[in-house]
């Protein structure tokens, strides 16, 4: 399915100020691509409701936590991770996706390479571990005429690995707060449900591929981690 939302009982909120705490589950997430597709546009305009123009490229990764109601009385933290595209971080981005069970795979539209480079990306993640979810992103929605990269490509590639696929635009917020609806929802289900193999059940349950169950405690984690290599 393209662009949908997955439920509208689930609220976000963004308002997050000195530390986060009385939560349920944290929900790891990666956004990984290539460098200059717009990965820390997403992020920034899903946590601040902003964009700016021009942008460094990330160095080594960084994060920002923010909080979702659930819409059945419980609360997740989604700690999400901003990872650098680039060739000579790539070992430092494999260290950091080891614990996570969610991930974004992203590119531009309008950059044909970064579509090309997806099957990487896709070996990255499932070299270093065994993601829950993994979700297509077809970022600058807002550059539909130097597009490179067809919705027909984009939903070829999707079917071939059984992702769903979301296009998306920060520089006028199209489907941003959508895909993170998507990802929570499908993340709750996820550790919710009854039918998990064995493995996933008991006290260890929500310990498994970077989920942690966090109720009845409080906890708090920082509003925002820079890491920076080299």
């Amino acid at each position: 399915m393209e662009n949908t939302t997955e439920s509208d009982a689930v609220k976000i909120n963004k308002k997050v100020s000195g530390g986060v705490t009385n939560y349920n589950y944290l929900f790891k997430i990666a956004l990984i691509g290539d460098s200059g597709i717009g990965k820390s546009s997403i992020l920034v305009r899903f946590t601040e409701n902003n964009y700016k123009e021009d942008t460094t490229s990330t160095i080594g990764v960084d994060f920002k936590i923010v909080s979702v109601n659930l819409g059945d009385g419980t609360n997740a933290k989604m700690q999400i991770w901003d990872t650098c595209g680039s060739e000579r971080f790539k070992s430092l981005t494999s260290s950091f996706i080891k614990s996570c069970p969610a991930f974004l795979l992203i590119f531009d539209i309008s950059k044909y390479k970064s579509f090309k480079n997806l099957e990487n990306w896709m070996n990255l993640v499932n070299e270093n571990t065994n993601p829950k979810l993994l979700c297509l992103i077809g970022n600058k929605s807002d550059l539909e005429e130097q597009r490179q990269v067809t919705r027909e490509e984009a939903l070829g590639f999707a079917r071939k690995h059984n992702l769903k696929y979301i296009e998306t635009s920060a520089k006028i917020n199209e489907n941003i707060e959508d895909v993170f609806v998507y990802v929570s929802t499908t993340l709750h289900k996820e550790v919710t449900n009854p039918q998990r193999s064995p493995s996933l059940k008991g006290k260890d349950a929500f310990e498994i591929g970077g989920y942690k169950n966090l109720q009845n405690k409080n906890q708090t984690v920082p509003d925002e981690v820079k890491v920076s290599c080299c």
